[in-house]
C-alpha cells in the first residue's frame, strides 16, 4: 500500500474487511506487524499523532474478529475439543498484540499520550522525540515552555498537574526537582542574569508545593543559591518559612539564614566575600563593626557576629563598643546603649508589635539589652579603661615638672585625657544610679550581691585591652570593690572623677586617682592652683570666686 494513502482511506478497509477473515495465525501476526509499522510511517508523515492513532488502533479488532461460537455451539465430540483448542492457540497471539509491555501496546500507549498533549494541553511533541523522553521529562517540558513567569502558577494547575495526575507522577516531588534544576541551570549564566533566570519562576512554583518538607528542601536550596542582598518575595519566603512549626531541618533553615544575614550586614560596612566559616578571624570582625561610629545600629550588627561565633561574648561587643562611643565624645550615645540597649534612647528601642517582614520576632540572635547587673559589669570594665588612659597620660605630663611648677600636658594628650575624664563622670554617675535603683529593691538587691561580686571577680580576668597591668589593676580591683560595697562608695568615686574633671577645666593638669588619693599632691596642687587664682586680681570677680571655690573643695573633700 502507498505511504501517500491516508489513514481514513484504508483504515475502514481493514477494521470490516480485511481483520474479519484473518484466521490464520501468521497472516494476523504479518499484519499486526504492518499495522505497527504503518502507523509510525503516518506519524511523520503527517507530524500529527491522530492519523497514528487510528492506525494502532486496529489491533484492538483481533480479539473481536476471531469468531469461535460455531465451536462453541457445536456437538461435543472429542474432535470438536481438539479443533477448539488449536484454533484457540493460534488466535490468543493475535490478541496478544495488545497485551501490556508489547510493542504494538506501548505504541498505542505512546499515541494516545502525545494525542492528550495536544488536543487538551497544545504541546506538541512528535513520536520519535516522545519516546525518548520519560514521562517525568515530559511534565518538566510542559513547565519549561511557559516563558512568563506570572503565568507558570495557571500553568502548574492546568495542564502540568493533570498530566501529572494521568500518568500517576509524583506532583510535589516534580516541583521540587524544576526548581531545583531552575537553579542548577542559573550556575553557568552570568552573576547579573541569575535572578532574572530563576528566581521568580522559582518563587511560584515553590509555592505550589503543599507538603511543607519538600517545600524547606527548595527553601534551603534558594538561601545556598541566592545573591546578598536578596530581594523583598525572597525575603518574605524565608520568613514565613522559619515561622513555621518545627520540622526535620528547622534548625539548618535557622542557621542558614543567620549566615545570609551575617553577610547582608556586612555588605553594609563594606565586607564582600568574607571567609566566615575562619573562626581566627571573627574578633577583627566584631571590632572593624563595632569601631564605625557613623552607624547607631552598630551594636544590633555586632550581635549577629556574636550568634554566628562562639567565641565571642556579649559583654566583650558592650565593652568595645562603649570604648569607642567614648573616644569618639559620643558619651550620650554610650550611656542610651548601655540603659536601654539602643544608641538613639528609650523612645528609640524596638516595638513588640509583630512586623511580618522583620526577623526580630524570630530570637535569632542574642538578646540585645542588658540586665542591671550586666549594666554594671560592662559599664566597670569601661570605667577602667578610662582609668588606664587617665593613667598614662597623667605618669607622662604629671601635674608637677621639674621646677616645681605645674606641667601642663601636650595638645593631643591633653584633648586625650579630656574625654577620658569627661567619660568617666558621666559613666560613673550612672554606675551610681544603677546601684541606687539595685539597692532601693533590697529583697533583689541582696540575692544579687553574690552574682555581682561573682562577676566582678570574672572581670579582673578578662583581657580585652592592651594595658599597664600593675597600676591599672590595683585601680580597677578598687574600683570594683567599691562598687561592691555600697553606693556611697561609687558616688564617691564619681566626686572624684569630677574633681579631677574640674581641675583639668580649671588648670590643664593631668591627675589620676591614686595621685589625688594622696593628701600632700593635692596641697601642692592647692598651693600652686591658689597663684592662679590670685593672678586674676582685677578681672572678673564670678570667674575669681569659681577658682576659689574649687580649690578649696579639693583639699577639704
Amino acid at each position: 500500500m502507498p505511504e501517500e494513502i491516508k489513514p481514513n482511506q484504508f483504515v475502514p478497509w481493514l477494521q470490516f474487511e480485511v481483520l474479519p477473515i484473518l484466521k490464520n495465525f501468521e497472516d494476523r501476526s504479518s499484519v499486526g506487524k504492518w499495522i505497527e509499522n504503518r502507523a509510525r510511517i503516518v506519524e511523520n508523515i503527517e507530524e500529527a499523532p491522530h492519523g497514528a492513532l487510528s492506525v494502532v488502533s486496529l489491533l484492538d479488532f483481533f480479539d473481536s474478529s476471531s469468531d469461535t461460537s460455531n465451536f462453541v455451539y457445536g456437538a461435543a465430540t472429542p474432535s470438536r475439543y481438539v479443533e477448539f483448542t488449536v484454533l484457540s492457540a493460534q488466535t490468543s497471539g493475535f490478541g496478544s498484540q495488545k497485551k501490556k509491555g508489547t510493542s504494538s501496546s506501548i505504541l498505542k500507549s505512546q499515541l494516545e499520550d502525545i494525542v492528550y498533549l495536544w488536543d487538551i494541553h497544545d504541546f506538541r511533541v512528535s513520536l520519535s522525540d516522545y519516546a525518548q523522553s520519560s514521562a517525568s521529562e515530559i511534565a518538566l517540558e510542559i513547565l519549561d515552555r511557559v516563558a512568563a513567569p506570572e503565568l507558570l502558577g495557571d500553568a502548574i494547575e492546568e495542564h502540568f498537574k493533570p498530566y501529572v495526575e494521568r500518568n500517576s507522577l509524583s506532583f510535589e516531588d516534580l516541583l521540587v526537582e524544576y526548581s531545583l534544576e531552575q537553579m542548577d541551570g542559573a550556575v553557568s549564566q552570568p552573576h547579573s542574569l541569575i535572578e532574572a533566570s530563576w528566581e521568580a519562576r522559582v518563587l511560584v512554583v515553590v509555592g505550589c508545593v503543599t507538603d511543607k518538607e519538600s517545600k524547606l528542601d527548595v527553601i534551603l536550596e534558594i538561601m545556598r543559591r541566592t545573591t546578598v542582598p536578596w530581594s523583598e518575595e525572597v525575603g518574605e519566603l524565608f520568613l514565613n518559612a522559619l515561622r513555621w512549626p518545627a520540622l526535620k531541618k528547622t534548625d539548618e533553615l535557622r542557621e542558614q539564614y543567620r549566615l545570609l544575614r551575617l553577610k547582608r550586614m556586612l555588605i553594609k560596612y563594606g565586607i564582600k566575600g568574607f571567609n566566615i566559616s575562619d573562626l581566627s578571624l571573627s574578633k577583627s570582625l566584631l571590632k572593624f563593626v563595632l569601631a564605625k561610629t557613623d552607624f547607631t545600629d552598630s551594636i544590633d550588627d555586632a550581635m549577629q557576629i556574636v550568634t554566628a561565633y562562639h567565641t565571642l561574648h556579649k559583654f566583650e561587643a558592650y565593652v568595645i563598643r562603649l570604648q569607642n562611643l567614648c573616644k569618639e565624645g559620643q558619651i550620650q550615645r554610650a550611656i542610651n546603649l548601655l540603659r536601654y540597649g539602643s544608641e538613639l534612647g528609650l523612645n528609640q528601642t524596638y516595638k513588640i508589635e509583630f512586623d511580618p517582614k522583620s526577623d526580630k520576632d524570630l530570637g535569632l540572635d542574642i538578646k540585645v539589652d542588658l540586665e542591671p547587673l550586666e549594666m554594671l559589669s560592662v559599664g566597670q570594665e569601661v570605667i577602667s579603661w578610662l582609668v588606664e588612659i587617665i593613667e598614662e597620660i597623667a605618669e607622662k605630663h604629671g601635674p608637677f615638672g621639674e621646677n616645681g611648677n605645674m606641667r601642663n600636658p601636650d595638645e593631643k594628650n591633653s584633648k586625650k585625657y579630656k574625654w577620658a575624664i569627661n567619660s568617666a563622670v558621666i559613666l560613673s554617675f550612672e554606675l551610681a544610679d544603677i546601684l541606687n535603683n539595685l539597692s532601693e529593691n533590697s529583697s533583689t538587691f541582696k540575692s544579687k550581691q553574690d552574682d555581682v561580686s561573682a562577676v566582678s571577680q570574672k572581670l579582673d580576668q578578662t583581657k580585652f585591652m592592651n594595658s599597664k597591668p600593675q597600676k591599672t589593676t590595683i585601680t580597677s580591683s578598687l574600683l570594683i570593690a567599691a562598687y561592691e560595697t555600697t553606693t556611697y562608695a561609687a558616688e564617691k568615686i564619681y566626686a572624684n572623677f569630677r574633681n579631677l574633671q574640674a581641675l583639668c577645666l580649671e588648670f590643664n593638669i593631668a591627675l589620676d586617682l591614686q595621685s589625688y588619693e594622696s593628701e600632700s599632691i593635692r596641697r601642692n596642687v592647692l598651693g600652686l592652683g591658689s597663684r592662679q587664682v590670685f593672678a586674676y586680681s582685677g578681672r572678673d570677680k564670678k570667674q575669681e570666686i569659681d577658682k576659689n571655690v574649687t580649690v578649696s573643695f579639693f583639699i577639704y573633700r
